[in-house]
């Protein structure tokens, strides 16, 4: 489908003093969407700890192996894996890009300390230094 705000002159021409938006579905091409069911995900009463990490890493290793990585030595408690920076400067080898990650970490049968997300995190920069030869920024 599409969307579009309708025109200004538009809409002073009618007297409407808001935003009008126009939107135009494809209900033949919805249709033909493949049909999956879907699961219902519970909302965990217990609060979430966000943490961010930037390292320096070989640009042939690929987004998903570090992914992969961080999954495997994140936990059960590890919810989401957001990529949210990607440097590259003068100051660091052309082999190396700096990249930087934000990880979920929650559990839905109590609240977690931050002792406990400190060593997993630690877990974590260890194994991606072991494999990767990643370096903590």
């Amino acid at each position: 489908g599409e969307c579009s705000l309708i025109n200004n002159k538009i809409l002073k021409k009618y007297d409407i003093k808001n935003n009008l938006l126009y939107c135009c579905l494809y209900l033949d091409e919805i249709n033909k969407v493949e049909k999956t069911k879907k699961k219902f995900k519970h909302i965990s009463n217990f609060p979430t700890i966000n943490r961010d990490i930037s390292i320096l890493i070989n640009k042939k290793i690929t987004n998903q192996e570090i992914e992969n990585n961080i999954r495997k030595k994140g936990t059960e408690y590890l919810k989401e894996i957001s990529l949210f920076d990607l440097y590259e400067d003068s100051n660091t080898s052309d082999d190396n890009q700096a990249l930087a990650y934000s990880l979920n970490f929650g559990s839905d049968k109590r609240t977690l300390t931050d002792k406990e997300i400190d060593k997993i995190m630690d877990n974590i920069l260890s194994s991606l230094s072991k494999n990767f030869d990643a370096v903590q920024r």
